[in-house]
């Protein structure tokens, strides 16, 4: 994904009407804000992190710190990030070296492969 496009774009691309909006969120980050009958959202592409989530009979459920840095290249504090924490290559394993595809940066197995102990 082209990380300069606008929210507005993305939300043209990627948003569901009536669930999933794209839209510049806390420092101007962009966000994805979903609603459902059941629970709302928020997912900031900012770390991939879930910084809301609020079911529809209940209280929000994350927490976040009043000390979160709401810009590029901060961290945001408490949620759930849900990034991959992987952001260089693995010097040692040449099969886990970075790419432009992630299901192959992520070494996905199969059935058949057993695991290595």
């Amino acid at each position: 994904m082209n990380p300069a496009l606008s929210a507005s774009e993305l939300n043209r691309q990627f948003g569901i009407p009536g669930i999933a909006k794209v839209v510049p969120g806390n420092g101007g980050l962009t966000t994805v804000r979903i609603t459902t009958a059941m629970a709302t959202g928020e997912i900031y592409l900012h770390g991939a992190h879930v910084t809301s989530f609020r079911p529809a009979t209940a209280d929000e459920v994350l927490f976040l710190s009043s000390a979160s840095n709401w810009q590029e290249g901060k961290a945001i504090r408490g949620g759930v990030p849900i990034s991959f924490p992987w952001f260089a290559d693995k010097a040692d394993n040449p099969r886990l070296q970075r790419t432009d595809s992630s299901a192959q940066s992520h070494g996905r197995s199969t059935p058949s492969q057993k695991r290595q102990t």
